[in-house]
Order: structure tokens, then C-alpha cells, then sequence
């Protein structure tokens, strides 16, 4: 059974707490070769010359003294405000759940998280919360623990495998494809430059608005993400030449979960209580106070912007390691009537919701 599989597409899971990386190394993608994951063809390769599909499967790698690419076209790509697209390697095993061979073909909808690392890297304020959408192409053997997928980026380094490139491309150094640095690959988008025109693309979105690497304070640098199966996109399955078997089983990207089926309690109001006024403040959701002394919402220098997804909802906003300030200077400070503590409205944020009202905590 395929990972992350739900009773219904409605129900689709969210896994958190592992985080991405980032390679593009040129060889054979391993779910190129037959007998894959369950899909309806293995993924598509190009001969290294000709940059043409290959019929062949079980053609050999180009890292391994065949023909037999990656696809210069299975570089990430823009799709719409807060969506991208690309393609990636999966983790075997580790707390992602994933299972290398198995998810051959999936797709899954990534959300960058505000998680950081000790040593500061993670995701750039901007993108917390934007959609990354991924195709599983090939498998990471050494992508393990809490690292779950290894995008594929051109110029983010090629890892353990350095002559994959200079031979599809000839004409070019080893180290023209990842500015010398096989693990983390260029440091700013000037080594774009230095790669085949091809790839120059995917390698300048590396540094565009959609991941920003190293823009602000080290940030984006590996950055963490939570993620769900999803049914893959046609714009991906014409690049991968491949879709799942069960594709049609999984929710759309983005598609937003059902609410459980239960009738909608009537809100009634309690007495008028009114709330103390409250000293205007700023609104939404605060990734960066200028100092952690004095009021949070108050001090706040980096708010969410307000189509961030972290910025949708107190718990969007917690999701993301950040402070909720919304709403306290408007409906909550101004409120001359809350439900009473025994009312069903009030027992959580959810019930308020659902009573089409606003949670003041």
C-alpha cells in the first residue's frame, strides 16, 4: 500500500518535521529504470547528446559510462502566486515514512514550515507556507532520519556523483555545475552563469522570490516542510512521461480537507460583557519581534503577508513557530458580546468558528 494512503481524499495526512535538500547531479533518475514503483510507465530519461526521450528503460546511466540522463526540463518551475512545481529524490526509510522504490511516481504537496536548524538555516520567512508540488523521480539512499526529499535544483551540488554532467553537457568543467561545491552547491545566483544554458533556469529560481537561498540571515537553507500525497498534476506527469496508478485516489494540491458532517450549532449570545479597551496593536502573524522584552504583536518587524498560509488562522500561524497577533486590535478589542463559558461556541477555537464568530483565546 502506497505511503500516506487515505480512507478518502478528504482525510490525506500531513507528515512534519523533516526537512529538504537540494542536488542535481545529471545520472539516470532510478525511477527511470523498469519495475519501478506502481505507475504507468517509468519515469522519462534523455540521452545525454540529443537531450531526446529514450525508449529504453533499462538504457544505462550516464554516471555509470551509459547515455542515459536526467532530463534537462525536470528543473523546478513557478505555476502561480505561493505554487511551484518540480521534481525530487525520495528518502528510504527515516521519520518521513517514505520507502524509496515504493513511492517511485507520487506526488506530494510540500509546505515550506518555519522550523529552523540549530546552526540557523531553514526556510526564508516569505516562502513559509507557499506550496512546493513534487514528483517522486528518484531515490535517495543516503537521504535518511528527518531528511525527507532531495529536490532537484541545477547548480545545489552534485553530491557523490561528479561526472554525470560534464559528460551530458560537454565543453564544461566538473565544477562549472555546482560552482566546486558538491554539497550546497552555488552560493549566490552569479554561478548560474556558469552552466549550460539549459539549466540556467532552474538554477536562477534557486534565488527568485520562490525559495530565496541564503536572501535573508542564511535563510533559505534546507528548509523544513510538511507534506501530504497528492494526486499528481498534469503539468509534472507531462514532464515525467509518468503518473501513478492509484492517482486518482488523492485529493487535488491545495485542495483544503473536509470538515467533519455535523449540523451547525445555533449561536446564542450571552448577556453583553464588555471586554476592557485595549490599546490598538498590529495584526496577523509575527515571525520577527525586534526584541522579545516587550509585546510581541507590539514590537513585531516581519508580519506574514496577509495570502501567507501562515497568516490564515491562529493555528496556521503556531504551525509555523510564529506569533498570532490577528484580529486583537479589531474584533476582539472592540467585542461587546462574547458567548458564555458553558456555550458550545466557546469550548474552542474550532466550535467558534464553526458559529461563524471570532476566537479571542
Amino acid at each position: 500500500m502506497s505511503l500516506l494512503r487515505a480512507a478518502a481524499a478528504d482525510d490525506a495526512q500531513w507528515t512534519t518535521g523533516t526537512y529538504t535538500t537540494g542536488y542535481w547531479d545529471c545520472c539516470k533518475p532510478s525511477c527511470s529504470w523498469s519495475g519501478k514503483g506502481s505507475v504507468t510507465r517509468p519515469v522519462r530519461s534523455c540521452e545525454a547528446e540529443t537531450g531526446n526521450t529514450l525508449d529504453d528503460p533499462d538504457t544505462a546511466s550516464v554516471c555509470d559510462g551509459g547515455t542515459a540522463a536526467s532530463c534537462a526540463d525536470h528543473q523546478p518551475f513557478d505555476v502561480e502566486e505561493g505554487v511551484t512545481m518540480g521534481f525530487a529524490a525520495a528518502a528510504v526509510g527515516g521519520a518521513s515514512g517514505l520507502k524509496g522504490d515504493e513511492n517511485c511516481g507520487e506526488c506530494y504537496e510540500l509546505r515550506w514550515t518555519a522550523e529552523e536548524f540549530s546552526y540557523g538555516g531553514g526556510a526564508h520567512p516569505d516562502i513559509v507556507g507557499k506550496k512546493h508540488i513534487i514528483q517522486v523521480t528518484n531515490i535517495g539512499h543516503d537521504v535518511s532520519g528527518s531528511h525527507s526529499f532531495d529536490l532537484q535544483i541545477p547548480g545545489s551540488g552534485q553530491g557523490i556523483f561528479t561526472t554525470g554532467c560534464a559528460m551530458q553537457f560537454p565543453g564544461y568543467e566538473i565544477d562549472d555545475f555546482d560552482c566546486g561545491n558538491n554539497y550546497g552547491g552555488c552560493e549566490d545566483v552569479s554561478g548560474c552563469a556558469d552552466l549550460p544554458g539549459e539549466l540556467r533556469a532552474g538554477c536562477e529560481w534557486r534565488y527568485s522570490s520562490s525559495y530565496s537561498w541564503k536572501t535573508r540571515n542564511g535563510k533559505s537553507d534546507n528548509p523544513y516542510v510538511r507534506f501530504r500525497r497528492v494526486k499528481c498534476p498534469q503539468e509534472l506527469v507531462a514532464l515525467s512521461g509518468t503518473e501513478p496508478l492509484d492517482n486518482d485516489e488523492y485529493p487535488d494540491y491545495g485542495e483544503t480537507e473536509a470538515p467533519t458532517s455535523s449540523p451547525k450549532p445555533t449561536y446564542s449570545p450571552a448577556p453583553t460583557t464588555l471586554r476592557p479597551t485595549m490599546e490598538p496593536t498590529q495584526s496577523g502573524c509575527c515571525f520577527y519581534p525586534e526584541q522579545t522584552s516587550v509585546d510581541v504583536c507590539a514590537a513585531c518587524e516581519s508580519f506574514a503577508p496577509s495570502d501567507n498560509w501562515c497568516a490564515q488562522s491562529q493555528s496556521n500561524c503556531e504551525h509555523c513557530s510564529a506569533t498570532w497577533c490577528g484580529g486583537v486590535a479589531d474584533s476582539c478589542a472592540a467585542c461587546q458580546s462574547f458567548a458564555s463559558l458553558d456555550n458550545w461556541c466557546a469550548q474552542s477555537q474550532s466550535h467558534c468558528e464553526q458559529c461563524s464568530a471570532t476566537w479571542c483565546g
